[in-house]
């Protein structure tokens, strides 16, 4: 009698020592699910500065160096440019012999590659000045510059930059010389389309109508010099007069008032 109880007392124990395993693999498949979806997320997550981003429409990779610069703006007015500076930073510079300019940068940290920068910070700018070379140039690193142009009336057009840092350029004697860049101008957060361009007023009192295509509401826009034509903002676009009888007008437009 007593055979049998041993025997179902050691029965017992194995059959809870199944039970035990059976639960312990429940457990350990059920932390390998959630491990290799955190992992799957993680691989897909733009934010991730090792998961690599396919470059936007129009990016454009340059050197920038203490002698080789990039520049923003039109044929008809520079807005900034963008350069390196030892020990190895940028260097931000506003047009000098133009109106009230002015440039600013902000540092986003690591990034992914240039198609992740996919927002305008509001702030987080360094002080807007004619010149700034405070922030450093660091690889993998993303960055916004604001180039701002006082164009009359209290109104300031900015134009936006996204920079992404790909690599430093090492001298061959040794020591960083520049930085190799991807970078995307003008950089909308917003659409903004305009259409057509005005490229020259052939008589006074002469009239034009552009449409301005955009998902932004506030969006503004205008044109310099002003004795050349008058906007009348409506409610899809600008109506343009000529105030003239010639002139090449820049037509400007930016998805938001500033200052």
């Amino acid at each position: 009698m007593k055979q049998f109880e041993n025997l179902h007392k050691v029965t017992g124990t194995r059959i809870h020592s199944k039970n035990q395993q059976l639960f312990y693999l429940l457990v350990g498949v059920f932390l390998l699910a959630i491990t290799f979806a955190a992992c799957e997320k993680n691989n897909n997550d733009p934010s991730n500065p090792n998961n690599p981003v396919s470059d936007p429409e129009g990016t454009i990779t340059a050197n920038i160096s203490e002698t080789t610069y990039i520049y923003f703006g039109t044929s008809v007015y520079n807005t900034g440019y963008i350069g390196w500076l030892k020990p190895d930073n940028f260097y931000l510079c506003g047009d000098k012999y133009l109106r009230i300019n002015k440039v600013s940068i902000c540092e986003l940290g690591l990034v992914n590659g240039l198609g992740s920068i996919t927002n305008i910070p509001q702030t987080g700018y360094t002080i807007p000045a004619l010149e700034n070379s405070t922030v450093a140039c660091e690889s993998k690193n993303g960055y916004v510059a604001k180039l701002e142009l006082l164009v009359e009336d209290g109104i300031i057009l900015s134009k936006y930059v996204r920079l992404y840092v790909v690599e430093p350029i090492v001298s061959t004697l040794g020591g960083i010389m520049g930085a190799k860049v991807k970078y995307q101008y003008p950089f909308n957060a917003a659409k903004l389309n305009i259409s057509p361009k005005i490229d020259y007023i052939p008589y006074e009192g002469a009239t034009g109508f552009i449409t301005v295509n955009t998902d932004d509401p506030q969006w503004i826009g205008g044109a310099y010099p002003s004795n050349l034509v008058t906007l009348i903002r409506e409610e899809n676009g600008l109506r343009l007069i000529a105030k003239e009888y010639s002139g090449t007008p820049v037509i400007w437009q930016n998805s938001k008032r500033l200052g």
